[in-house]
């Protein structure tokens, strides 16, 4: 949030994506002040409850060849051990630079 934030501070959010997965809407944190700060590029996904609202399923390889165009950009990811291991070896599958993965170890 402090990265989006200061983003949003000095004007330079655009270019930036936010897919943001939760279980259900209720566990979706900041959700109206990150569509201010993204508009529609805040995408938030529900892996365990189907809302019109959002998207259901889950971030997999799948998800991320249809939703990001660029492979080229940099990447922040954050969650589950398991889950980052997983988006960060599959990103790297497509083409994402492993100097361009962030993400806590």
């Amino acid at each position: 949030m402090a990265i989006l934030r200061m983003l949003f501070h000095e004007k330079e959010t655009t270019g930036n994506k936010l897919f943001f997965s939760n279980k259900t809407a209720a566990d979706i944190i900041y959700a109206k002040e990150l569509k201010m700060i993204l508009g529609n590029d805040a995408v938030f996904i529900l892996s365990r409850e189907k809302n019109d609202q959002f998207i259901h399923g889950k971030i997999d390889r799948n998800f991320l060849e249809n939703n990001i165009r660029d492979f080229g950009s940099h990447f922040y990811v954050c969650g589950p051990d398991a889950m980052v291991q997983e988006i960060v070896k599959t990103l790297g599958e497509l083409g994402a630079s492993t100097d361009a993965l962030i993400f806590e170890k």
